[in-house]
């Protein structure tokens, strides 16, 4: 995708206005996405457990996956609470720099910022990941401390649990198991982010 798309994708969205995406455009029956992340394959998959259905179920409703923001690089706080403070339910995907890892946190609820920090509430929540684009190869990952289910502060990105999946230009990128049943990660190191999508999901 070329560069100049994800240095307009933040500001377009802002100003309400729409990203033509082009080839990474994919629509079907049931569920329509753009992507530069994740294929329709795994958006499906998602939608499943989204709606706690067998990978075998059939899909009966349609979904949008409405992007609120991509951005090359780890998304900012303040960035990513502009786009998708109040709104929801959303997914959050991140690429992982120099491999084919996918890591990403389903919200139900909606995020919030503040200068102090706060964790909120769900039983619905939960984190995955994806390897080498293999839609065999992922992992699922429920939260178990639904008190602690997401985390709020402006200037962190998306963040599930105490470590779970934490995005935060400054603090860091870590998955780390805390509060969700398993680690979506082998490594507890940091990583950086190539590519990062937040979703608003809706559904028809």
């Amino acid at each position: 995708m070329p560069e100049e798309l994800f240095d307009s994708t933040i500001v377009s969205l802002l100003n309400g206005g729409e990203t033509n995406v082009g080839e990474s455009d994919i629509e079907s029956e049931k569920v329509k996405i753009e992507s530069s992340i994740i294929t329709f394959q795994q958006a499906e998959l998602i939608i499943k457990w989204i709606e706690k259905l067998e990978v075998t179920d059939e899909i009966i409703a349609s979904y949008e996956f409405k992007l609120l923001a991509r951005e090359r690089g780890v998304i900012t706080g303040p960035t990513f609470h502009e786009c998708c403070d109040d709104k929801f339910p959303t997914i959050s995907i991140v690429k992982v720099e120099g491999n084919n890892e996918i890591l990403g946190g389903y919200n139900p609820i909606a995020w919030s910022s503040g200068i102090f920090s706060s964790y909120d509430r769900t039983r619905e929540s939960f984190i995955f990941s994806f390897k080498d684009n293999d839609i065999s190869n992922h992992i699922l990952s429920r939260v178990t401390n639904e008190q602690r289910a997401t985390y709020n502060r402006i200037n962190y990105g998306p963040t599930f649990g105490y470590s779970d999946l934490t995005i935060s230009q400054i603090y860091g990128n870590i998955c780390i198991k805390s509060d969700y049943e398993n680690s979506i990660r082998e490594s507890r190191d940091n990583f950086d982010v190539e590519i990062c999508e937040i979703y608003l999901i809706i559904k028809n």
